[in-house]
């Protein structure tokens, strides 16, 4: 949709109006949900030791958006990434990841919601070895 809106004068004794109306522009798109499924997890800030385990390593997500946004959401512009300083700290077991999406694309749903951490020990450390 596309209009002109005549400017409101109420402070006209106060501030003058360079310019009386305005164009705006309006795209109204009917609404559509993308399941995108199995986008693997990055690490972004380093390497974790390789005894550190994530499970699972990819996740599903639920987006919505116009019509127009949805039929350009490809894997190329949706990253599903874990802070290696995050990981550092991690004192729980479970991480939440950050989903990075194109603008205009709202996220319903992560599946699973979490990433569980395993920090694996050997069994030499384990028993004093």
């Amino acid at each position: 949709m596309n209009t002109s809106v005549e400017l409101s004068d109420s402070l006209s004794s106060i501030i003058n109006l360079s310019v009386n109306r305005v164009n705006i522009y309006i795209n109204i798109q009917q609404e559509a949900d993308l399941y995108i499924p199995d986008i693997p997890i990055s690490l972004k800030g380093g390497s974790p030791p390789e005894t550190n385990k994530f499970i699972p390593p990819f996740v599903s997500l639920l987006i919505r958006g116009g019509i127009e946004e949805i039929s350009k959401i490809n894997r190329d512009n949706i990253s599903v990434s874990l802070n290696y300083d995050q990981i550092l700290s991690d004192s729980t077991g479970l991480l939440k990841p950050e989903i990075t999406l194109p603008q205009n694309v709202n996220l319903i749903s992560i599946s699973p919601p979490w990433i569980y951490h395993i920090k694996q020990v050997s069994q030499a450390s384990v028993f004093g070895n």
